[in-house]
């Protein structure tokens, strides 16, 4: 009985430790992919419009690196858009930190009474931001080690709304 339980309790911290690396080793990208199950349109060529289990047709996937932030973003249709963002685990914070997320008409976005921006507590990596205006906007990260000023910022995407 002993040794039936130690296997098992073997196999489950393997199996923990392999998902932990896994993580680890993925590109931002995938981890987007992975975490909203997107896969690449039907003949499973690379393309710039993606489709996921419910033939919503998205937009290319685009990244965004800099300052200790990264940033992913595709458009999905009907003024929606789906972010994902990483904060570097070296950046020093308090438990009240937030990342804000921007949109805008420019790349030159900042947070600031003048820009649309969504809050969100920092162990958070995803949304999905909905009624975006169509057209041409830019998207940023900022990152608020204190909860209310940004003294990082993701560099700026450029997306095409629909």
């Amino acid at each position: 009985m002993k040794t039936r339980n130690v296997i098992i309790l073997l196999a489950i911290v393997l199996l923990g430790a392999w998902y932990i690396t896994r993580d680890s080793e993925l590109t931002p990208e995938e981890k987007y992919r992975e975490r909203f199950g997107i896969t690449d349109s039907e003949n499973n060529e690379a393309s710039e419009h993606m489709t996921d289990d419910d033939n919503t047709v998205r937009g290319e996937i685009m990244n965004a690196k800099g300052n200790g932030m990264t940033l992913t973003a595709q458009t999905v249709g009907n003024g929606t858009v789906e972010l994902s963002w990483e904060v570097e685990e070296t950046i020093i914070h308090t438990d009240s930190a937030k990342v804000y997320l921007l949109h805008g008409d420019k790349p030159e976005i900042l947070h600031d009474k003048n820009t649309f921006w969504w809050r969100h507590h920092y162990t958070v990596t995803d949304a999905s931001w909905d009624n975006i205006p169509s057209g041409e906007r830019y998207f940023r990260a900022c990152f608020a080690p204190e909860g209310d000023e940004c003294t990082y910022y993701s560099d700026a995407i450029m997306l095409e709304v629909r």
